[in-house]
């Protein structure tokens, strides 16, 4: 899949600050875009191929889908650790992900 984001950098490899934030990805080659899954700090979450996901929400992100348009939100860590969690996304035989870490 190919992006376009408000962030300036990789936008399927985001680092987030411990403020948290919310960042804006487009799929420009694909129109309509579901969850595969979720990992959260190398925990695993995973999808039935029957269900098309179009929001995740976890304790401290989310994640919403609008066709083609990826919506993610990161609350501010306060734990003093660095978080991670990557959301895999499929359109037709393309899967790709988006990893988000956040400084602690």
């Amino acid at each position: 899949m190919n992006w376009t984001s408000d962030y300036t950098g990789d936008p399927r490899n985001i680092t987030v600050p411990a403020e948290g934030g919310t960042y804006k990805l487009v799929c420009t080659n694909y129109q309509t875009l579901r969850f595969a899954s979720m990992t959260v700090d190398d925990s695993s979450t995973q999808y039935g191929e029957e269900v098309i996901s179009t929001a995740i929400l976890g304790k401290w992100s989310t994640a919403e889908l609008t066709g083609n348009t990826l919506t993610i939100t990161i609350k501010p860590n306060t734990t003093g650790k660095i978080r991670k969690v990557i959301f895999w996304l499929r359109a037709d035989d393309a899967v790709d992900r988006v990893k988000i870490t956040q400084e602690k």
